[in-house]
């Protein structure tokens, strides 16, 4: 048997043959030649991936390499280094379906191997965002003429917000808490915002802001005389 150590790429080519003698002769094997097999490499590793509740992430590596015998995409869950084989992902391209907010953090890689070395991808990572969710609703309320009124919601996964007054943008009311006043009969209506991000939106539900007079005497009282 022969035995080839620190192999370049020179040698590629090379023939070899082997010799068996004894004193009736000798004789020679076959020719063979020697063929270089190189390691795999990757040369673009896959892009990380924000997406929406519901969509999906498009993982793709880019290797070469000859005689590869697996490609395998291993991920790691969140807290953990540890990689783990996903079963039956072993094509260039991994396909991740975002069903839960709690996938954020996961990371994924690309891993190829031939019988010279094992290569693996940079990881990339999996952020999926939900749509606004309201965790305090608006509520209802009746403020005095003349004073001042705040409506606020509660909610979480919120870029931005728009408040309205019957059905219509009131201009520059986009923060989480609006302030009406002083309060006029004009302001009575019903209210609500409008929570977006980038993956939907979603509606308050409305609240009445009343505006309420202060008391208004009529008719005075008069004096009156009785006899006993």
């Amino acid at each position: 048997m022969l035995s080839l150590t620190n192999v370049v790429d020179s040698m590629e080519g090379n023939l070899y043959r082997a010799r068996f003698f004894n004193t009736c002769g000798d004789t020679y094997s076959d020719t063979v030649s020697l063929r270089i097999i190189t390691g795999p490499q990757v040369s673009i590793s896959p892009y990380s991936f924000t997406v929406c509740k519901g969509g999906q992430a498009v993982f793709v590596g880019v290797h070469k390499g000859e005689q590869l015998t697996f490609v395998q995409w291993p991920k790691s869950v969140v807290g953990s280094a540890v990689y783990n084989d996903i079963p039956g992902a072993n094509e260039d391209t991994l396909i991740v379906r975002a069903t839960d907010v709690s996938q954020t953090s996961t990371r994924y890689r690309l891993a190829v191997g031939n019988k010279c070395d094992t290569i693996y991808s940079s990881p990339a990572s999996l952020v999926v965002r939900d749509t606004p969710r309201i965790t305090g609703q608006l509520q209802s309320i009746d403020a005095c003429l003349g004073d001042t009124a705040r409506l606020s919601v509660q909610a979480i996964n919120v870029s931005s917000y728009q408040w309205q007054k019957d059905g219509v943008d009131i201009p520059g009311a986009t923060s989480d808490t609006l302030v009406v006043g002083p309060m006029t009969h004009r302001d009575d209506g019903q209210y609500r915002v409008v929570l977006k991000n980038d993956c939907g939106s979603i509606k308050s539900q409305p609240a009445h802001l009343r505006v309420v007079t202060n008391p208004v005497i009529v008719r005075q009282p008069v004096s009156m005389s009785a006899t006993v």
